[in-house]
């Protein structure tokens, strides 16, 4: 930390409070913050001010939003309602979503954020001029990432117009299963003699397996095991399938794996789909298809909040019998897109990382924002 910037703990500047419920019955436009980020809107304000919210219950507890105005929080988050001269909110916010309050989260019962030891956690306080010179710098890479991500959403709603109408061409085509293509198999049951001492290794996680990409922009480790590398080592062409998720959407959702990420392991929460007889990017269509996607629907368990499938429920799901000059053709009518979204994949990990990148060193004080 830059030695010329005073570090003062967060409850000296700030008096931070909880929510209150949303008032019921009021309709309106002013968002409405609780633990997740914003949820909904009412017609009246908690706050007509600006400030920073932290999710203080549920699975993003310790996450921060900065508000741009009239906002109602909820007693699901905690929110600065004073604040000492001398601050950017904007980058305080930076700052704590860089520090990551959740490694604050409680490990036991409902995931939660304790108020006291946020108020304990030292802020670094630059010259009010140095703080908005580096909000401008933060806010240039955000705005790059939002533009690339605009782009993409565009490039996808295109394809799946592309996608759905080269599959409805499928209708009346024999299905088979997918155990009758592929070796499904699942990973590697992460515990505590999982964490990397002497042998480690890089995995996959269901967070690094997105609709169609593969996202390798964070990529954890854990200790290898005798074995592991000729049980759950990945090879290029494979699948991966995600088999639990709070969001019954994503549920299945599926990424083709390439040359990147060859070698990597994976997470007992993925299926590894293996074939020699199908051609992979066809299957990677398939599998993230509308029809695949209600046979997730139908099938998917359900147990405290979480929406899971098994190995035999991936097994049984139908599965075209084409051939394989079938399927590169329908592949084709699809892949002038895909490859303009891998682009586009590729600009905003790029991006991510140059965020990343600068957050460590201007947040540090390490470099200048005058300096970029």
């Amino acid at each position: 930390m830059n030695e010329r910037w005073p570090r003062v703990p967060l409850a000296s500047e700030f008096k931070l409070c909880s929510g209150k419920p949303v008032p019921f019955g009021s309709n309106g436009f002013v968002p409405v913050y609780g633990g997740n980020g914003v949820g909904g809107s009412v017609g009246v304000a908690l706050t007509e001010d600006q400030t920073f919210v932290i999710g203080r219950v549920g699975e993003n507890c310790g996450s921060v939003h900065l508000t741009a105005g009239p906002s109602w929080i909820t007693d699901n988050a905690l929110w600065a309602t004073r604040i000492q001269d001398g601050w950017n909110l904007a980058f305080v916010a930076a700052y704590l979503q860089w520090y990551d309050l959740g490694r604050f989260k409680s490990r036991t019962g409902q995931p939660l954020v304790n108020q006291r030891q946020i108020g304990k956690v030292l802020l670094p306080k630059p010259t009010l001029a140095e703080q908005r010179r580096i909000v401008e710098v933060l806010d240039a890479v955000a705005k790059a990432k939002h533009s690339v991500e605009l782009a993409i959403a565009k490039l996808m709603r295109v394809r799946e117009g592309q996608l759905s109408a080269a599959l409805d061409s499928l209708d009346g085509i024999p299905m088979r299963t997918v155990a009758e293509f592929f070796e499904v198999r699942s990973g590697i049951t992460l515990g505590p003699d999982r964490r990397p001492r002497n042998s480690t290794r890089p995995y996959l996680r269901v967070a690094n397996v997105q609709r169609d990409h593969i996202d390798l922009s964070d990529v954890a480790a854990l200790e290898e095991f005798p074995g592991d590398s000729a049980k759950y080592s990945l090879a290029a062409g494979d699948l991966l399938v995600v088999e639990g998720h709070a969001n019954p959407h994503e549920i299945g959702r599926c990424a083709l794996v390439g040359s990147e990420a060859a070698g990597l392991l994976y997470q007992n929460h993925l299926f590894r789909l293996r074939s020699s007889l199908v051609n992979p990017q066809f299957s990677q269509m398939w599998l993230n298809s509308k029809t695949a996607k209600s046979y997730w629907l139908g099938t998917a368990a359900t147990s405290s909040g979480l929406y899971t499938i098994n190995r035999s429920m991936v097994e049984e799901m139908p599965f075209p019998a084409l051939s394989t000059g079938e399927q590169v053709g329908l592949v084709d009518k699809v892949s002038t897109f895909d490859n303009r979204v891998r682009f586009e994949v590729d600009s905003l990990n790029k991006l991510r990382i140059i965020e990343r990148g600068l957050m460590d060193d201007l947040l540090t004080g390490r470099l200048r924002a005058e300096e970029i």
